[in-house]
């Protein structure tokens, strides 16, 4: 679904937040992609690094 999503939105850059609960706490997971490369349906969508920082 990701997959068919992305392709379709021709976006430079997508994003899913996966929410996990589990006991009380609820955590989160990101990832990144980006397009297929043009002229390419069969390739697969490219995973960016993500970076964060806290202070």
């Amino acid at each position: 679904m990701d997959r068919y999503m992305f392709n379709n939105s021709r976006y430079p850059v997508n994003m899913i937040c996966y929410l996990e609960s589990e006991t009380k706490t609820v955590s989160a997971a990101l990832a990144a992609w980006g397009p297929q490369p043009e002229g390419e349906p069969d390739a697969q969508c490219p995973r960016l690094a993500l970076k964060f920082s806290v202070r």
